[in-house]
């Protein structure tokens, strides 16, 4: 069903880690071009038919929660595969698949839980990117946890989501590093 060796090539081999996070409108449109049609069959997919394996969940993860942003950049659809992500990564948990891993896998294995609106994800993820990562991605999960012990939520998010910002967030939004 999914193609996970691609995924993983393409992610992992082919691009380099300054090239996950940066905003590119090229980056963004090679992997639409590339993924688009798996992107969307993993928003469709039930996890309950997903083969338990590593690779298989993590290159599920990286299209519900990393390639969404980027192919649906600047707009609510970025965030249509982040449920289905967390359950992905809670179930990677339970099988140790972290723990097996290298730390950017690691990494993009609990991305989904810095990526939560849920505290709890939060509080689960946290430990686990001390443990399973490098110190700079856990500075950005910590970066993340505060935001959401602040806001109960990402304010960065509100425009494409249609949530009204108070007076506080939209304040927050104007200090530097407040959006991701």
């Amino acid at each position: 069903m999914i193609e996970a060796k691609s995924i993983l090539d393409f992610w992992f081999i082919e691009c380099s880690p300054k090239m996950w996070f940066k905003k590119n409108d090229k980056f963004d449109a090679l992997i639409r071009n590339r993924f688009l049609n798996l992107i969307k069959k993993s928003l469709k997919t039930n996890i309950e038919d997903v083969n338990i394996a590593l690779d298989t969940y993590l290159s599920l993860i990286i299209l519900l929660d990393q390639f969404t942003r980027n192919v649906f950049r600047n707009s609510s659809k970025s965030f249509e595969g982040d449920n289905k992500a967390v359950k992905l990564t809670k179930i990677a948990i339970d099988n140790n698949f972290i723990k097996g891993s290298n730390h950017h896998y690691n990494s993009f294995f609990l991305m989904p839980l810095m990526h939560s609106e849920n505290i709890l994800d939060h509080r689960l993820g946290l430990p686990l990117f001390k443990k399973f990562t490098n110190e700079n991605t856990f500075k950005f999960a910590l970066k993340h946890k505060d935001i959401i012990d602040k806001f109960d939520k990402f304010p960065h998010r509100n425009n494409v989501l249609g949530r009204i910002s108070t007076k506080s967030e939209l304040e927050f939004l104007k200090l530097p590093g407040s959006r991701f």
